[in-house]
């Protein structure tokens, strides 16, 4: 019989949520539906023992009938399987809290069944599924017997859809000196159209993938969630049936910036009991996913019993302003300063820290009361030994945690390494900051320490990629529906100023959005202080006051790659931000009604040209709020916010490092 206890923590049986037949009479259809009763996952057994699943929402299929199994080194779980036995349904609530993402205390109910399975040769596997509002969820699993070895060949999981879907995806790179790294456009495809070259050579498509099967229903993000290090990282290859992608596993190249000696091999392994990823497959509106959480609800729980030493928090980063160098103490010092002028929590001491004192430059932040964040290389994390020397050594100089830079690499040995980082971070009480690295998959609620990852082009790339400017409006109305519903997103926000020969194609109310509409357990502003110095008091308050960590969020306008609109709470303060990702004006209508108890409403938008900011106050919130954004324009709405700073500031370029203010 299954062993309850280990498969989940306080849950009560609830045959009743069965929508199949029982499974002593059914032994091809098993069912599980949401607290809802929604969505609906099915698994099937054909004739020829080949197992199969289906995804529906409100009756209607959102991912037609498509593959499941794998094929491992002793044996093939992919066909010829027999049923052994099926579970109850159970309910399964996740009550956690979260230090970066859309909301800090979640209490969801899951409804979870395992089959299991038996293979010609007689060995087994299970397959776990998950029903919740957002969605749905499977993985395999293998317990006995418990301490032997198995590896992975191929995993035959599909995803298919009708050849009518569309989506957004962004490509996945071919091994490099800088990739594969999760950094690029997402572009508006058919279901079925080959990846996309575009900063690098593809090899597939990344997850988080948005996909729209219809014009009219419902939308399917596919995501991953699972424990880091226990596998390799995944992505889609168009599948051999029309309307379909497959999992791949990581490539065996993907090793260019790890030590030769690190024995990587290109197909996970483990002893068991272990369990794979999990196939996360999010149902809804697209505005639904902003704030879902069904990756870290299925995610293991928090491996730090004691978080309290975590604190998610604001950065400075000067690094984009100087970026060639050279990186002298009065330059770290400066933005330290930044740092405590606006009450941010951390300054980040990136690549070039080695030409300054690094013990004396973080004991000046220390004193400022900012806790320095430190870069490091990837490859200073694969040998136990060596890692904890280096981390023992940025402790003693005051750091409060690390940028990890350069992993290029989803190899199970490099999400290994990733995760042995983690644990010796948090036996030493910092955080850490991926740079260059895999897409999170859920990690940040089993690893609390990890407060934010890149896997995104950020403004960095306004220096590297010359399309960047032209693209970036769209992309940050996609970000939001795809790769930061994996997990905290570090897209260096809020750059004001031009970089080298490129202008910003952007309003300075948009970049003001940023900061709120993108999540981030460390949010790096990208300016330094002649930006920001030079921006209204009210634009500042944003800056002062906008925090890493949410209480509470809602989209209220969701549309990919044209517009987004997030309210998120902290305390007793909401923040509004809006951005356009078109060329062209678009009128937002908002309904304000639920924050009318707000003592005030500051409203920071573009001008009607987008050249200048505009600040209206008003004393009472109204009902409705109307307003035209400019193309690529943007907007913030304080509420309860009471500004008691002075409204009088000189103008400035807006599209050089500040705007004016009216």
């Amino acid at each position: 019989m299954l062993d309850w206890a280990r498969l989940t923590r306080g849950v009560v049986c609830l045959a009743c949520c069965f929508v199949a037949v029982s499974c002593a009479a059914a032994e091809r259809v098993l069912e599980v539906a949401s607290p809802d009763g929604r969505v609906a996952l099915a698994v099937s057994l054909d004739d020829d023992g080949a197992p199969s699943y289906t995804v529906s929402y409100d009756g209607k299929s959102v991912v037609r009938r498509s593959q499941l199994g794998v094929v491992c080194a002793d044996g093939d779980y992919s066909r010829g399987l027999r049923r052994v036995e099926c579970s109850d349904v159970i309910v399964d609530r996740q009550r956690y809290e979260l230090l970066t993402g859309p909301t800090s205390r979640i209490d969801h109910l899951l409804h979870r069944k395992t089959v299991r399975f038996a293979n010609a040769d007689g060995n087994e596997v299970l397959i776990d599924g998950v029903a919740s509002d957002e969605g749905a969820a499977f993985r395999y699993r293998f317990e006995k017997p418990t301490g032997e070895r198995r590896e992975v060949l191929r995993e035959r999981t599909s995803f298919r859809f009708t050849t009518r879907a569309k989506g957004w995806l962004t490509p996945y790179h071919v091994a490099g000196e800088h990739t594969p790294n999760d950094e690029d456009y997402f572009f508006r495809v058919a279901v079925g159209d080959p990846p996309i070259e575009s900063r690098a050579k593809p090899a597939g498509w990344a997850m988080p993938a948005l996909i729209e099967p219809s014009t009219s229903g419902p939308a399917v993000l596919l995501c991953e969630s699972g424990d880091v290090g226990d596998f390799c990282g995944s992505h889609l290859v168009n599948g051999a049936e029309p309307g379909s992608y497959e999992i791949a596993f990581a490539a065996a190249d993907e090793t260019h910036q790890a030590p030769k000696s690190v024995p990587f091999s290109a197909t996970p392994a483990s002893t068991t009991p272990w369990a794979l990823p999990w196939r996360v497959i999010l149902v809804g509106e697209p505005r639904d996913f902003v704030t879902a959480t069904l990756v870290t609800d299925v995610a293991s729980p928090s491996r730090i019993s004691d978080t309290s030493w975590i604190k998610p928090g604001r950065a400075s980063w000067g690094w984009l302003s100087q970026h060639e160098g050279p990186y002298r103490r009065e330059f770290f010092d400066k933005f330290t300063d930044l740092a405590a002028e606006y009450g941010w929590e951390y300054t980040t001491f990136d690549g070039g820290w080695w030409d300054v004192d690094l013990k004396e430059t973080s004991q000046y932040a220390r004193r400022q009361g900012v806790r320095p964040l430190i870069w490091m290389y990837s490859g200073d994390c694969y040998d136990a030994q060596h890692r904890r020397e280096k981390l023992d050594h940025y402790k003693a100089c005051g750091a409060a945690g690390v940028k990890i830079d350069f992993w290029a690499t989803q190899l199970q040995q490099g999400m290994q390494a990733i995760r042995d980082t983690l644990q010796d971070a948090a036996e030493r009480e910092l955080v850490v900051v991926l740079h260059g690295c895999p897409t999170p998959r859920g990690w940040h609620r089993t690893w609390p320490n990890l407060l934010s990852c890149e896997a995104v082009l950020g403004m960095e790339s306004y220096i590297y990629d010359n399309r960047y400017p032209e693209k970036v409006a769209e992309l940050n109305c996609v970000l939001p529906f795809t790769r930061n519903v994996a997990g905290p997103m570090d897209v260096t926000p809020l750059r004001l100023a031009p970089l080298v020969d490129t202008q910003r194609t952007t309003t300075v109310a948009h970049e003001l959005a940023t900061p709120i509409v993108f999540t981030s357990g460390v949010i790096h502003y990208a300016d330094g202080p002649e930006a920001y110095n030079a921006l209204p008091a009210a634009a500042q308050t944003v800056l002062r006051e906008a925090p890493a960590r949410w209480d509470e969020s809602r989209c209220l306008v969701g549309e990919p790659g044209k517009r987004v609109v997030v309210a998120r709470r902290s305390g007793d303060d909401w923040f509004i931000a809006g951005l356009n990702g078109q060329d062209q004006h678009s009128e937002v209508e908002l309904d304000l009604s639920p924050y009318a108890d707000a003592r005030t409403l500051v409203a920071i938008t573009d001008d009607v040209e987008g050249r200048d900011l505009e600040i209206v106050e008003a004393p009472t919130v109204p009902a409705k709020w109307l307003h035209e954004v400019p193309g690529r324009g943007g907007f913030v709405l304080l509420l309860d916010w009471r500004d008691d700073q002075s409204t009088a500031a000189a103008e400035v370029d807006p599209m050089g490092s500040g705007a004016t203010k009216r």
